[in-house]
């Protein structure tokens, strides 16, 4: 009797070591994946001319989104998280209107958003003030989230 339970656990134990160290084995072969991101240089960086039309909507828009802004720092001072929240939520939103206003801006922007945040910001620092204020009017979260909508956007 001692002797089969020796070599049961014996068993369980190789069964156990097996278990364990076939899978760190096999991790261990493969390759480690590098991540391609494709970064847009400067160069390529273009700045979208708006017609006074659609300059006039984005500008009520980009004063609307800076408004909001303002009221999501006092909601953020007042500790009224959820309205601050609420506030940058919307803010987002409206940036993507913003961006809809001019079919052009918006197919730039979905290009740049798809080669990720650095390309998606230089190309931002070239447009339109309106633009540029609008969207530095948003905080790191709501910036990430308009990045993140646009890049998976068929264009």
């Amino acid at each position: 009797m001692r002797k089969s339970v020796r070599f049961a656990s014996a068993a369980i134990v190789a069964a156990i070591a097996i278990g364990v160290a076939g899978p760190v084995a096999t991790a261990a072969e493969q390759e480690p994946v590098v991540p391609v991101v494709a970064v847009a240089g400067d160069e390529e960086y273009e700045t979208v001319e708006l017609t006074q039309a659609e300059l006039d909507e984005v500008q009520a828009l980009s004063q609307e989104i800076q408004n909001d802004a303002s009221l999501t720092q006092q909601a953020e001072g007042r500790g009224d998280m959820a309205a601050a929240q609420a506030l940058n939520a919307g803010a987002g939103k409206k940036i993507i209107k913003l961006l809809q206003k001019s079919p052009k801006v918006f197919k730039a922007a979905i290009r740049y958003a798809k080669a990720g945040n650095k390309a998606f910001n230089g190309w931002m620092s070239k447009q339109n003030w309106a633009i540029r204020a609008a969207w530095w009017a948003l905080n790191g979260s709501a910036q990430s989230w308009v990045i993140d909508y646009l890049a998976h956007q068929i264009s």
